[in-house]
């Protein structure tokens, strides 16, 4: 972190391994994405804004896989594409992680509000409002990321340089609690009550749709929750540095070494929302392949409405707003 470790560990089989999966997510992520992105525009006429929230989130997944062969080539000999371009790619990685877990939260309360606002939703969620609320997570994301790249060791472009203990806590800090633990606090409350409440409806393709939005809540956790605990490692030395010197030592070697393996995983989280699409697309019977996660994104829509429209209709809530 912002200092350099002080003993010789041998890190080429983990950068060995780090290129393999990061190779493996490029492979598979890259065109996955791609086909996500062009199946909404091009196989798709009506864009509810559940289909919006996907696009973008595909949208940001592509962004950062893009950068994958900067850092593949990174890890396997050295930066070689100059400082500006090292903070533009740190730039990218960062506000993709950031606009991933704030569309998965507004796609988590978009659900929520089906359930328990049915009303509000009918009447204030349509494809504009979505559209400026994902434009308001890209601004979001962009500031969040923005004083990543001003932290980045841009000689390596694979490590990052604190000018201050207070500069390394703030920062670690609010990039856990802002990209990962609050939104993900948000996520599981909203399923967890959502799943209590509608476990007993039955609706063609609920439990497709319940399994495939649980995929990528538990996919995202799965990739980022190693990051975001060996910043709070991370941050742990640094506090513990003017008390237990040794421990901090010892917490700042594992920071180093976890944040080279948890890196990576991170990365492979941008290419595992296509592959859940192509899981649950699957069972769709249709003679062109092309048309099937159309058809899936399209159920995805049509049983938000369904579960809009059976909960309005619940006893004490006909013919009026929430109340």
């Amino acid at each position: 972190w912002d200092r350099a470790p002080q003993t010789s560990y041998h890190i080429l089989p983990v950068q060995a391994v780090a290129c393999f999966f990061l190779s493996v997510a490029f492979v598979l992520g890259l065109p996955g994405n791609a086909v996500v992105i062009w199946t909404i525009l091009c196989r798709m006429r009506e864009r509810s804004p559940t289909v919006l929230l996907l696009l973008h989130l595909a949208l940001s997944d592509l962004l950062v896989l893009a950068t994958l062969p900067a850092w593949i080539w990174a890890l396997a000999d050295a930066w070689r594409f100059g400082s500006l371009l090292c903070q533009a790619v740190v730039w990218v990685v960062y506000c993709g992680m950031f606009s991933s877990i704030l569309l998965i939260t507004v796609l988590s309360l978009e659900r929520f509000a089906a359930i328990f606002h049915p009303f509000s939703l009918q009447n204030h969620w349509d494809r504009a409002t979505a559209s400026k609320v994902i434009g308001l997570v890209w601004l979001l994301s962009l500031a969040l990321s923005t004083p990543v790249p001003f932290t980045t060791d841009t000689d390596l472009c694979l490590s990052r340089k604190f000018s201050s203990s207070e500069q390394l806590v703030g920062l670690l800090l609010l990039e856990t609690l802002v990209g990962f633990t609050v939104p993900f606090l948000v996520i599981s409350t909203c399923y967890t009550c959502i799943r209590l409440r509608i476990r007993r409806l039955s609706y063609p393709g609920r439990q497709r749709t319940e399994r495939l939005v649980a995929g990528v809540v538990v996919a995202f956790a799965i990739c980022w929750l190693p990051y975001h605990t060996v910043n709070l490692v991370a941050i742990s030395s640094e506090l513990l540095e003017g008390t237990d010197r040794e421990l901090a030592e010892r917490l700042h070697e594992a920071s180093i070494i976890g944040h080279c393996i948890s890196a990576f995983l991170a990365f492979f989280s941008s290419c595992l929302n296509p592959l859940l699409y192509a899981c649950a697309a699957r069972s769709f019977r249709s003679s062109l392949r092309g048309t099937r996660l159309a058809k899936l994104f399209e159920q995805m829509a049509q049983n938000l409405e369904t579960e809009r429209t059976i909960t309005a209709a619940e006893p004490g809530r006909q013919g009026g707003p929430d109340g």
